[in-house]
């Protein structure tokens, strides 16, 4: 029994030391990466020694739709595709604690985000910063009474991430990197016929109400952003497909609160780009715009701030 008992303290105390010296070994991958989805893109505006005014924030409908150079003054894009308000909150608390903030954040809001059932897990790819931000822990903790027990080994901040962080990392090492974070679709000779396409296959949102703890995560970061004296812009980019009622009724819910909450919010679903409606070859799809469907978008984005910031 006694040689048991040591062999299992041997192999808990094997585990330990595997577990820190390879989640070790995966930090400083990490930190070192400046490329990938995986964090090296945050890295890579973490270490950046340009000054940015605009800071654009939100999901693949910002990352691929809003072009920095267009607007005017310096801006760089910190949009991850996918990533909700938790990832977006989550993200805005890592600025804050690395001192890296701009003048203006630019957030773009999705109204799916804001209605029905919502686990949140996409605050799960600041994984690296569970533990050392407290928002970023919290907002890992509210997913389930289980999460704070995985954590218990450092390696989970790493889980089904080793090998993109690994070609991230080999990616950073083997060339240079100079980028504003946008991320364009080059216009294919298919777009009209996949952006069609996408309209028909299309389904209408179930009715819903605005879902208060989704309201509470954006209530959140817009009071960060007060605290800290960032003004923050919202807007909705468009979409090719006509608004069903229960969607306009989510868009009129999400405006109503962020009128609410004093945020200017530039809605392009219900004020809609005239020069992008019934033209499918600036689209790749019903919800995305390519690269020349989002230079348009930013030129029209590029002239509602200057008339919102002139108003100040």
């Amino acid at each position: 029994m006694k040689k048991l008992f040591q062999y299992l303290i041997f192999c808990m105390f094997a585990l330990l030391v595997t577990d820190r010296g390879l989640s070790f070994i995966l930090d400083y991958l990490y930190v070192k990466t400046k490329t990938g989805q995986t964090g090296g893109k945050i890295n890579y505006y973490l270490t950046s020694t340009k000054h940015v005014d605009f800071l654009i924030m939100g999901n693949s409908r910002s990352l691929y739709q809003i072009i920095p150079d267009s607007l005017a003054g310096n801006a760089y894009n910190l949009s991850h595709a996918g990533m909700g308000p938790s990832f977006q909150t989550g993200l805005l608390s890592v600025l804050i604690k690395q001192a890296k903030l701009p003048s203006i954040i630019l957030l773009h809001i999705e109204p799916y985000d804001f209605i029905g059932d919502h686990e949140n897990r996409d605050i799960q790819n600041l994984r690296y910063y569970y533990g050392k931000d407290s928002i970023v822990t919290q907002l890992i903790n509210k997913i389930s009474t289980t999460e704070k027990f995985k954590f218990t080994f450092q390696l989970y901040r790493y889980n089904g991430k080793g090998f993109s962080l690994l070609k991230n990392f080999v990616q950073t090492s083997s060339s240079a990197i100079d980028s504003n974070g946008y991320e364009p679709l080059p216009p294919q000779p298919t777009d009209s016929i996949n952006t069609l396409y996408s309209v028909q296959a299309h389904e209408p949102i179930p009715a819903a109400s605005l879902n208060p703890e989704q309201a509470e995560i954006l209530s959140d970061f817009i009071q960060m952003c007060r605290v800290k004296n960032i003004k923050l812009i919202c807007f909705t980019s468009p979409v090719y497909y006509e608004s069903d009622s229960n969607f306009t009724v989510a868009l009129d819910s999400l405006g109503a609160f962020l009128a609410k909450m004093n945020v200017p919010y530039l809605n392009y679903i219900k004020s809609p780009i005239e020069s992008l409606e019934n033209h499918p070859s600036l689209w790749r799809d019903a919800n995305h715009l390519n690269h020349k469907g989002a230079q348009i978008e930013s030129q029209r984005l590029k002239k509602d701030l200057t008339g919102l910031l002139e108003q100040e």
